[in-house]
């Protein structure tokens, strides 16, 4: 097994100034750099990751499940600093505000998904490393030949790089590469990049193919309306009338009206409220992904919006929600709870799907996919001419940049289809559940 770590093994000995473990998903890229803090001598270091929730869900946990507890003398939970037995300080930081990075005079520094910070955060960093042994070690997963790609390879600065495959770590669960290459399928640089963890060129597979989109689409569709709307005027929650100027604002095109006994899915985009972007719902089937309800528009996000989710949920046979857990998107999964909607849990295995860079990356890479499956099937997938658009301006290349992978001025309803997409394998019923449930139904029997 030595020679599948070997990279790993490489990467802990070399005492270059800057190296980084560059490699694919999965690859023991964080594993490595949680262990490269525990060789270290007595000394005062930071980690970084793209924003709080990366850091704390990959690189912090990953430490606390490599570092023997035994080796632990303190963690202050509000501080986020920790300290060993052998005189070590750990400060763990976010790096989405680099500027909030100045100040310490450090040792050394593990940046971890390291091409998916922004440059000016590296050059924070290397001026952070003012005490011996002044180490900067990074592991990412490339993000394109951005920013990192410049610094490492176009430039002569001496950083020291080592490189693992996916398949090349024998703790990954079995065929879990092979299913990766399968989903990756249709864009090889891509493949090549998620998986060998190659510095490509990203600029030929950016966006979602025409060719493939109109495979799924139906452009001559009419929107057909029910005799009775699924929205009424004013939504069933307290203090509805102090937001009724922004009910006024929604719009829905049903396509498909429910059908009893069905199964629906429910994907939603937060927005602020009046004056931004706009809110949007996308209902779609379980079983085939085939959009069959679009609704948008400005409201609020504590009452207005949670209501129209909601009934929208009950039309469509009580379809689960998956929503979006941004700032506002907190104040929507309350609402809607409160509701009696079904939330559903994202990736991470909370309520809703938390919209970083990397889980934007994953969720357009499963919605990618979808899309390649209907085209091959026969199946219309999006009937509708404005979420068809903004589906196809997605640019996964640019996912981790401010404008979040969109190349027009919004996403919101590309956002709402993706989770509606993610939410068809969220709804199904996990083994545990059912297991669960058929004890239950066994004892009420006896």
């Amino acid at each position: 097994m030595s020679d599948r770590i070997g990279a790993q093994v490489s990467f802990w000995a070399d005492p270059a100034p800057v190296r980084g473990f560059v490699g694919g998903l999965g690859s023991g890229k964080t594993f490595a750099g949680a262990v490269a803090i525990l060789q270290l001598p007595p000394s005062r270091g930071m980690v970084v990751a793209p924003t709080y929730g990366m850091m704390r869900d990959s690189a912090q946990a990953t430490f606390f499940e490599v570092c023997p507890p035994q080796l632990v003398h303190t963690h202050n939970i509000q501080r986020q600093i920790t300290t060993l037995h052998n005189g070590t300080a750990i400060l763990w930081r976010s790096a989405d505000r680099p500027k909030s990075l100045r100040g310490p005079s450090l040792s050394w520094v593990w940046a971890d998904e390291y091409a998916y910070c922004s440059e000016s955060t590296h050059q924070v960093l290397v001026g952070r490393l003012r005490r011996p042994p002044a180490r900067l070690f990074f592991t990412t997963t490339p993000n394109g030949r951005n920013w990192l790609y410049d610094w490492c390879v176009t430039r002569d600065l001496g950083y020291s790089l080592h490189n693992a495959h996916t398949d090349e770590n024998p703790f990954n669960a079995p065929g879990y590469a092979a299913t990766l290459a399968q989903q990756y399928a249709h864009t090889p640089e891509y493949a090549e990049q998620e998986l060998a963890g190659r510095w490509v060129d990203l600029s030929g597979c950016k966006r979602i193919p025409a060719s493939l989109l109109h495979k799924v689409c139906a452009p001559g569709t009419r929107c057909s309306y029910p005799t009775q709307a699924p929205i009424t005027s004013t939504p069933p929650t307290p203090g509805a009338k102090a937001h009724a100027h922004s009910l006024s604002a929604l719009r829905v095109r049903v396509y498909v009206p429910p059908t009893p006994g069905a199964r629906y899915v429910l994907g939603v985009d937060c927005a602020e409220g009046v004056g931004g972007d706009d809110s949007t719902m996308v209902i779609s089937e379980q079983t085939t992904g085939a959009v069959v309800c679009v609704a948008a528009g400005q409201f609020e996000p504590q009452q207005a919006h949670p209501a129209y989710v909601a009934q929208l949920s009950r039309w469509y046979n009580k379809a689960p929600a998956l929503i979006e857990r941004n700032n506002h998107g907190h104040a929507v999964l309350a609402g809607c709870r409160r509701l009696g909607v079904r939330c559903l849990s994202g990736h991470d295995g909370r309520p809703g799907w938390s919209t970083q860079p990397a889980t934007k990356a994953r969720m357009w890479s499963e919605t990618h996919a979808v899309i390649e499956a209907c085209a091959r099937d026969g199946i219309i997938l999006i009937p509708d001419a404005q979420l068809q658009q903004q589906v196809g301006s997605i640019d996964m290349h640019t996912l981790s940049a401010p404008g979040k992978g969109r190349v027009q001025r919004v996403d919101d309803l590309a956002v709402a289809f993706a989770l509606s997409q993610c939410a068809r394998r969220l709804a199904q019923p996990s083994q545990a559940r059912t297991r669960s449930k058929m004890r239950s139904l066994i004892g009420a029997v006896r």
